[in-house]
């Protein structure tokens, strides 16, 4: 069920122009792109300069953590410094901060600790996490705001509908801006089977941005923007990374730039592909002025013979992550194959959130009366 308009009062430092920034898919807690130099990045990105006391709004859009993560987790008591520094940095500054919840597997509500923090040490802070469809009127930013968490409803459409109901009910034909965490269709390919949204759609419920996580490379199209992953994740994405800085104009002279993480995680291929093992360990070798803690594959064909020499590279270079070998099969995919890899079921995580929702909808398809409906739904609510 969306959530009906809130409304904040805090003071912002001007009312004709709001500076931001914006990161998502930060993925703490990760297994191989380590914490520590995750939460590096995320202090580097608000030093105590100007700029960062002239900010008005911090948005974090969505799977802040990569896993659900134990208290005694290595790393935790770092997670939570630097949560509590957020916090005491933004009451300091009077810097709106808002963060939605993304993707379930991955944040786990975990973004909870922000409030409960704030409200705990009673710093005082406008802080808000978010975890439903809903719309908030901030008066001191004069900025109107449109959430939708990830998997907030499998079907897409239904997204849609209930965010433009949503705004109706509150009075606005457009948000200000959209805080969203999914996927837009033009993101992925067609065939790849997986639920996207409608970017004309959705661009016309907002009058200035949608900032949007989920996908890990960047991009703008028209008035959504991408961030991106703040760090690399994994290989085959090394494009660069960082976050989204900017000015938001009500006259509509807006500034946007990407702030680079120049200091990202290093994940290198080194394409070896039809080369001796003498080629390609001098190939190797000029390509590897890598900071230490990099990781890196090799790319070769099937019948290559490079694969051979990564026991020989590890002792060689152990400052390094060597991953397994991009293999290249000289085999054809056939049809079948084909299909399957494209044709994938794609689950949806079950919580307390959305089950009822989901239950209701299959029960109004079985054909169930609204007494019987409503009284699995009671049913449902006594055993959650």
């Amino acid at each position: 069920m969306a959530k009906p308009q809130s409304s904040s009062t805090g003071i912002t430092k001007t009312s004709k122009k709001i500076n931001f920034i914006e990161f998502s898919d930060v993925h703490l807690g990760h297994h191989r792109t380590k914490t520590p130099k995750i939460i590096d990045a995320l202090y580097r990105m608000l030093p105590d300069t100007e700029a960062t006391r002239n900010l008005d709004l911090i948005i974090i859009a969505g799977d802040l953590f990569d896993r659900l993560l134990q208290k005694n987790d290595e790393h935790m008591w770092l997670i939570e410094i630097w949560a509590m520094w957020l916090i005491q940095k933004c009451a300091k500054y009077n810097i709106v901060l808002r963060i939605l919840e993304g993707t379930p597997s991955h944040d786990w509500k975990q973004s909870l600790m922000f409030k409960t923090y704030n409200e705990g040490a009673q710093w005082q802070a406008d802080v808000k996490y978010v975890t439903d469809l809903e719309y908030e009127y901030h008066a001191g930013l004069d900025l109107g705001i449109l959430y939708l968490p990830d998997e907030w409803h499998p079907d897409t459409t239904h997204c849609f509908k209930e965010a433009k109901r949503v705004l109706a009910e509150n009075g606005v034909e457009q948000a200000d801006v959209i805080i969203m965490h999914g996927a837009f269709e033009y993101q992925l390919p067609a065939h790849c089977g997986i639920e996207t949204h409608d970017s004309q759609a959705w661009q016309s419920l907002v009058k200035h941005f949608i900032f949007c996580g989920h996908i890990h490379q960047r991009s703008q199209y028209g008035k959504i923007l991408v961030a991106g992953s703040l760090d690399r994740l994994c290989h085959g994405d090394e494009v660069p990374k960082g976050y989204i800085a900017g000015t938001i104009d009500k006259a509509g002279n807006h500034v946007v730039r990407f702030v680079d993480n120049e200091k990202a995680q290093a994940y290198v291929t080194i394409d070896c592909r039809d080369l001796s093992v003498h080629e390609a360990l001098s190939k190797i070798e000029s390509a590897i002025k890598l900071p230490e803690g990099s990781f890196i594959r090799i790319e070769a064909n099937s019948g290559d013979n490079v694969a051979s020499a990564i026991p020989i590279l590890k002792e060689q270079y152990p400052q390094f992550y060597w991953d397994n070998p991009k293999i290249h099969s000289t085999e054809v995919l056939n049809a079948s194959t084909a299909v399957l890899a494209i044709d994938r079921y794609v689950p949806i995580d079950l919580t307390k959130d959305n089950l009822p929702t989901l239950l209701k909808e299959r029960l109004v398809k079985r054909g169930l009366t609204e007494v019987q409906i409503t009284r699995a739904l009671a049913l449902l609510k006594e055993s959650m």
